[in-house]
């Protein structure tokens, strides 16, 4: 089950304290038309032209700053962007030389084995947010179970990760708050975008944590042969994917107090962690 996250609606910046540096930036940044009707000289700012599809954590992201950074020196009320909008920079601020994420669909998604994969479209997604910030590579990936949520039972999988998206979104977040999710067929369901954070584990800890979520209560009982042996194959794929072993796998409860995954699944996870 999902726990308090970061995604969510921007709060208003006017309880928000700038620094010092911050507040010289923001009036330097103002066009001052003096005597002669001079403007501010080029290469006084830093200016950063937004590119069409571009989000703000992409922008953030191509010159190593914190979202915060730029929603506070342009005063920004919304994550949205569009096509040609101006923002500033910090003074200084360049251009990294690596890649911002892909905006490709994560390749990894159909190396997931035999147990075959549902795609966003399939289960009927809705468009997600623009609330959300960059992955930045996988340190973590965590278990959950959904029947912490109600009204669930006696759904298909596709319903029960449709109105899982559904709630989620209504909550304000950008997203499903899962990467993967694993029916009790043994098909995966494709999340949110790898490359996107998710909202699974609370707050901070879902910086660097892929988000997996089986479908159904694992308190007392294992999942069934097929999602198990999914599961497997799927933690397998992408632990290959980010070179990382088996020690990284973590429970939800290890991240906050909550019985997700449940005992059944959480014994299960601690045997496959320690193989």
């Amino acid at each position: 089950m999902a726990s308090m996250n970061n995604d969510g609606p921007l709060r208003p910046s006017s309880g928000l304290r700038l620094s010092r540096r911050q507040f010289v930036f923001a009036a330097s940044a103002v066009v001052l038309t003096g005597c002669g009707g001079r403007s501010m000289a080029a290469g006084e700012t830093s200016v950063h032209v937004v590119r069409d599809g571009e989000t703000l954590s992409m922008v953030a992201a191509r010159y190593g700053l914190d979202v915060g950074q730029l929603i506070h020196l342009n005063r920004l009320d919304s994550r949205t962007l569009r096509s040609g909008q101006r923002l500033h920079l910090p003074a200084g601020a360049r251009e990294l030389a690596q890649e911002v994420a892909s905006e490709q669909p994560d390749p990894a998604i159909g190396r997931v084995g035999e147990s075959g994969l549902v795609r966003r479209h399939e289960w009927n997604a809705m468009d997600p947010g623009s609330n959300w910030d960059l992955m930045n590579g996988v340190r973590y990936v965590t278990l959950h179970h959904t029947d912490e949520y109600p009204g669930m039972r006696g759904l298909s999988d596709k319903e029960v990760v449709h109105n899982i998206c559904r709630y989620h979104r209504q909550l304000g977040w950008a997203d499903i708050g899962y990467h993967y999710l694993v029916g009790r067929d043994g098909m995966v369901y494709e999340g949110r975008r790898v490359d996107r954070q998710g909202a699974h584990s609370g707050g901070t800890n879902n910086r660097h944590n892929l988000g997996v979520s089986l479908i159904g209560n694992f308190e007392r009982e294992l999942p069934n042969q097929r999602q198990l042996a999914a599961t497997q194959r799927l933690l397998d794929a992408q632990l290959r994917r980010y070179h990382l072993s088996r020690a990284v796998v973590r429970g939800h409860r290890e991240w906050a107090p909550t019985i997700c995954p449940g005992d059944a699944l959480f014994a299960w996870m601690q045997r496959y962690r320690s193989a």
